[in-house]
């Protein structure tokens, strides 16, 4: 009966060590990969070449001014959302000459503080877009061109998704 145990413990032990080494290996794969490129869903969001004028006239942007812009959507409880944030403010200078990014978090509840709506270079506008244009989780990025028409889109959990909507819509327009 011990020795039965015994040998049990050690296939256990060794089951998962393999499992451990493995996980790390594909960790590992995954890490030298590189930033990948927004995640998108055809079912998630506005489609692509749909025009979210509607929408976007709806928001007060400021500094508007005939570039594509870069909507980041969001909410005030996404620990995500908050780093980029962090983070978009030097995205938002290297970009300026070519595209506006510009965050959208849901609306705030009756008598919640927006104060922290103020901090960094990139704007934090209030509305219920993301709920209009289908997007059930966040970050979400959108990117428009001058008319209004999504370019593209995807979920956006680094910085590198962001740049990667950013390139893409350079291409579109180089295009045109």
């Amino acid at each position: 009966m011990k020795i039965w145990l015994f040998i049990n413990s050690v296939g256990l032990f060794i089951t998962a060590s393999m499992l451990y080494l493995t996980i790390r290996q594909v960790g590992l794969l995954l890490g030298r990969m590189g930033p990948v490129g927004a995640r998108s869903s055809e079912s998630v969001g506005p489609r692509v070449g749909e025009n979210l004028t509607p929408f976007i006239n709806t928001l007060e942007i400021p500094g508007k001014n005939g570039k594509p812009i870069l909507f980041i959507l969001g909410n005030n409880g996404c620990g995500i959302c908050s780093k980029i944030r962090h983070e978009a403010d030097s995205l938002a200078n290297y970009w300026a000459s070519k595209a506006d990014i510009v965050f959208v978090y849901d609306p705030l509840p009756p008598g919640a503080n927006n104060g922290n709506d103020k901090e960094g270079k990139v704007p934090i506008l209030r509305s219920d877009m993301r709920a209009k244009v289908g997007v059930g989780f966040v970050p979400f990025g959108v990117i428009v061109d001058p008319t209004g028409v999504v370019l593209g889109k995807g979920l956006v959990n680094e910085m590198s998704h962001l740049e990667s909507l950013l390139e893409l819509t350079q291409k579109n327009l180089q295009k045109n």
